[in-house]
């Protein structure tokens, strides 16, 4: 076989990590009954997704002057909500300002920083959370998740264990991030491991099953790896990237009309999913049907993936 078709292209989309929503602060008892009731009143309309009259609500709360931080954490966490950064963070502030020792202004302003791209701010604003309260497993979770996206695994994978450890009865998202980060270690034995225990409590869910795929798929189980895309298939089945994982195992396999079927079935759903082109291709050539496979390669170059489509031109493969 020449040494074009030994592997794919492009491989497996993965580590598909969780996040968590704004956090608010229950009203103090201390409150009084107009401006405690308004907050009141601002957290159930958060909890239904009403996040502009949420605003009013903690608005009202805070120009009664005695809402204290809770009204200004509520009324951050809803400006959050409705993409307002910059009003959000100036809430957060104010709230910070009442009191500098709010876990969750803190917690919330990281979310914040973390949507605007800074991490730098929103690790170190996630770090002051758990300093003030050391049993805030959100803010755990969330600080393992942009020291994931700045690279540092070790860091997020002990952050994600804590929160794991302080979530164990309110949510295995922590769990299956520790995994996802196990992955980008390539520790893949130690991830399979815990896929093995989540999926056993949450066997719908979605990304532990793509992300146990793959990593099936890293140890030579592609039998086991197929199962799991088509479970998850089952579970989601107008998401792209999950056809075209299973279409990359069935090439792994041999099984080249197969993952045809699920590159098609991919682009269908996504026109321009560059590396479903190219792996259909790659698929395509191995069964002789150049012009095809051609086409499907000149096409993922239009898209910006031009780098099998010049090998094989370089070959004198394709014109």
């Amino acid at each position: 076989m020449p040494r074009l078709f030994t592997a794919c292209l492009c491989g497996i989309v993965c580590l598909l990590l969780l996040g968590c929503a704004g956090a608010k602060k229950k009203p103090s008892a201390s409150l009084s009954a107009p401006s405690g009731q308004a907050v009141k009143e601002g957290e159930s309309l958060y909890e239904q997704g009403r996040y502009v009259e949420a605003v009013a609500a903690f608005n009202k709360a805070i120009d009664a002057g005695t809402g204290g931080e809770e009204a200004s954490v509520g009324k951050g966490a809803s400006l959050y909500k409705l993409g307002q950064y910059d009003a959000a963070l100036a809430s957060l502030d104010q709230a910070l300002a009442r009191n500098k020792d709010s876990a969750l202004a803190y917690y919330n302003r990281g979310l914040v920083f973390s949507r605007q791209g800074e991490n730098a701010r929103a690790a170190a604003d996630f770090k002051q959370a758990v300093k003030i309260n050391p049993k805030f497993g959100q803010a755990y979770n969330n600080l393992g998740l942009v020291q994931y996206a700045a690279g540092q695994y070790k860091e997020a994978l002990e952050s994600f264990s804590l929160a794991a450890s302080l979530m164990r009865d309110e949510s295995l998202e922590p769990v299956f991030n520790k995994a996802a980060v196990l992955l980008a270690l390539k520790d893949f034995k130690a991830a399979l491991d815990i896929y093995a225990g989540a999926l056993k409590k949450a066997p719908d869910d979605v990304r532990g099953l793509n992300n146990r795929g793959y990593a099936y798929s890293m140890v030579g189980e592609y039998d086991f790896a197929e199962a799991d895309f088509t479970k998850a298939i089952e579970r989601m089945p107008n998401d792209p990237d999950l056809y075209y994982n299973r279409g990359v195992v069935r090439l792994q396999k041999g099984d080249d009309q197969a993952a045809i079927a699920d590159y098609d079935k991919a682009i269908s759903l996504d026109g321009a999913y560059a590396k479903a082109y190219v792996n259909r291709g790659l698929a395509r050539m191995r069964l002789d049907d150049r012009t095809a496979a051609c086409a499907d390669l000149a096409k993922a170059c239009e898209l910006g993936a031009c780098e099998k489509y010049k090998e094989l031109q370089s070959f004198g493969r394709c014109q």
